[in-house]
């Protein structure tokens, strides 16, 4: 059989299989023919999950300018209106949180491409939207902004009370005080290290 040839449940279940045994070709050759079959099919919605599914495979397997194609293309093909959540935490094709996630994936996917700016801007405009993973647009966007020695920037954004139950802040901002100390700027280690200190006893690993 060929991707072609195959009925859509068993074409969708292969390439869950084939994505499960670490057989990235093949699933990209199934997500592939999934994508050409609903792209001018009438169900939006499965429209922009299959797009999404074949736009992270690529990414996965460092196809990033295909993928950020492919991510460009889901956000511009957004609706007027997004479709409502079903749950609190439901993130599925349509939703606002889907889109957000789309962004977040294709800041990733800049960062990647070296699009550092860019990249950026993306995180920041998952954090003001303020679903899916805004918290974690934030601190990517701390964690790039180290990357990029703007320390004073990542400061801030690990500091925003969006992140404060987020265990990545703990970790980033462990990485801003060792920043601070390598440059001899003890004071701003200091500075960054008092909020994890008044919280001490409650915080998880990493901070014992």
């Amino acid at each position: 059989a060929t991707p072609a040839t195959l009925a859509d449940p068993l074409l969708s279940l292969l390439a869950d299989t084939a994505r499960a045994q670490r057989d990235l070709e093949l699933a990209e050759r199934l997500l592939a023919e999934r994508v050409r079959r609903v792209v001018e099919g009438p169900d939006p919605v499965a429209r922009w999950g299959a797009l999404f599914d074949l736009a992270r495979l690529r990414a996965g397997r460092g196809k990033f300018l295909e993928a950020r194609e492919e991510l460009q293309r889901l956000l511009a093909s957004r609706p007027a209106t997004f479709l409502p959540p079903r749950t609190r935490k439901d993130d599925g094709p349509g939703t606002a949180a889907f889109f957000a996630r789309v962004r977040f994936n294709l800041g990733a996917v800049l960062e990647k491409l070296g699009e550092l700016d860019a990249a950026a801007a993306e995180f920041e405009r998952v954090a003001a939207g303020r679903v899916g993973p805004s918290g974690l647009a934030t601190l990517q966007r701390a964690r790039l902004e180290l990357r990029r020695g703007r320390l004073d920037v990542a400061e801030q954004l690990l500091l925003r009370p969006s992140v404060a139950r987020e265990p990545g802040r703990i970790e980033g901002t462990l990485l801003l005080v060792s920043r601070r100390a390598e440059k001899g700027d003890a004071a701003g280690a200091a500075r960054a290290l008092a909020p994890l200190e008044a919280r001490g006893a409650r915080l998880p690993e990493p901070w014992r």
